[in-house]
């Protein structure tokens, strides 16, 4: 095991230890050494790996000159090694937010903490950096990142963890390898603050980002930040609307009826379980040649399955290797919308439900999508519209038809679902699209 040392901007450099048995593709722990007048380490790594990472702080600088220490937040592989560094730097002061001095660090650190600038900029010689508190992003209430002014770099900690090995530096997306890293690890508190926090670290326009985990960022910054924010409101939103699923399933028992025609909440249970966790029946949702097989397979699990253990499972998302398990967000915040809608609108008295914004924002994005594959050819041209004139997608050929309505209520109608609040400009245009078959 060796720590690498790679210069990833002017006098920025990233000291990575790449652990091969953390996942099955392994993991790195990377700190970043930014020197000039007062050289300023981000991360301290681990106690353990103290002898490989004051090893590498060497070969750019001695370690004796250090003369700043800080971390996103209080973990062990940001600042376990702390009083090691403080002990072999004897000018080396902590440097963070007042909130983490007064929470652990006053007592946790051998020398006392600095409290960072709260508007101000901590130059350092050759570095303006500027301490920018992050509560609970990615996680932690002390958490915070450091934004270096001279080069626009930000320091962004846990932010775009993923896993690998990997350059030290690159410019492809690495919004997917972290989105794929959080299904994994589910690291990052999903939190109402959270998309708002990365659209304002957006707002810094950063063209490098310093990675803890995985490859540093060079390039536009801000796209990659609002692209990891819109990515993990998506992912918050299947699982909030897994969990709304469940809670109704698990109210109205195994044998109510739902939309799906000749299916019980048990058989559409047992759909979803196939779904997700039988890579081998699955495809035939989709396939007609296959959908006897994956009949039988749903067929026998409803059957041979306890509701609670199928409702259990369905809670607990997709197994790890899983494509839904990566895909979480994008394939299952529907595919949860529809089926939970199927359950509701089955029942007497059903109303649609006020969806708040971020359902809305969730989606919105797909539907576009899911109407070109379900409605392309239907005996008309489709004009999906919301209430406020918005146009959300255009499909099929014909006489002119505009269907409008909330975005729940259109993306359950793309779907082939009938049971849906919508107006129609033409009614026998209306009349012979829903006569069509939609849905895949």
């Amino acid at each position: 095991m060796q720590t690498t040392v790679d210069e990833i901007g002017t006098d920025i450099y990233r000291l990575s230890t790449y652990i091969p048995d953390i996942t099955e593709h392994g993991f790195t722990f990377n700190q970043f050494l930014l020197t000039g007048d007062e050289p300023f380490l981000f991360h301290c790594g681990h106690r353990q790996l103290f002898p490989l990472v004051s090893e590498a702080v060497n070969r750019v600088v001695p370690v004796e000159k250090l003369r700043w220490l800080s971390f996103g937040h209080l973990e062990a592989d940001e600042c376990g090694a702390v009083n090691l560094f403080l002990g072999a730097a004897p000018h080396a002061e902590v440097i963070h937010s007042g909130l983490a001095c007064m929470l652990s660090l006053t007592d946790l650190c051998d020398r006392p903490p600095i409290v960072a600038p709260e508007d101000g900029v901590h130059d350092v010689g050759g570095h303006r950096l500027r301490f920018i508190a992050t509560p609970h992003v990615p996680h932690n209430w002390e958490a915070g990142l450091w934004f270096d002014e001279t080069t626009s770099t930000l320091l962004a900690g846990d932010l775009f963890s993923h896993v690998g090995t990997c350059p030290a530096l690159t410019e492809t997306d690495v919004v997917a390898p972290a989105l794929e890293a959080e299904e994994f690890f589910h690291a990052t508190g999903l939190t109402s603050n959270l998309q708002p926090t990365l659209y304002w670290l957006a707002e810094l326009q950063p063209t490098t980002l310093a990675v803890m985990h995985g490859a540093s960022y060079s390039g536009d910054g801000g796209a990659q930040l609002r692209a990891l924010a819109d990515g993990y409101a998506a992912m918050a939103e299947a699982q909030r609307e897994r969990a709304a699923l469940v809670a109704t399933m698990s109210e109205i028992g195994p044998d109510s009826p739902t939309l799906c025609e000749g299916w019980t909440t048990r058989d559409l249970a047992a759909h979803l379980v196939v779904r997700e966790r039988r890579l081998d029946a699955a495809p035939g949702i989709a396939i007609p040649l296959l959908a006897g097989y994956t009949d039988k397979v749903q067929r026998r699990t409803a059957a041979s399955t306890d509701w609670d253990e199928l409702v259990d499972k369905i809670s607990s998302g997709p197994p790890l290797l899983s494509p839904f398990k990566l895909f979480d967000a994008v394939a299952n915040m529907d595919e949860m919308f529809i089926h939970h809608e199927d359950v509701r609108r089955a029942q007497t008295g059903w109303e649609p439900r006020s969806l708040d914004p971020d359902t809305i924002a969730a989606l919105r994005r797909p539907v576009g999508m899911m109407a070109r594959l379900t409605m392309g050819k239907v005996p008309a041209r489709v004009t999906l519209m919301t209430p406020n004139g918005e146009t959300v997608a255009t499909v099929g050929s014909g006489p002119e038809l505009i269907v409008t309505g909330d975005i729940g209520e259109l993306t359950l109608f793309v779907a082939g679902r009938d049971e849906a609040r919508l107006t129609f400009s033409d009614a026998q245009a209306a009349q012979a699209v829903r006569a069509a078959r939609r849905g895949l």
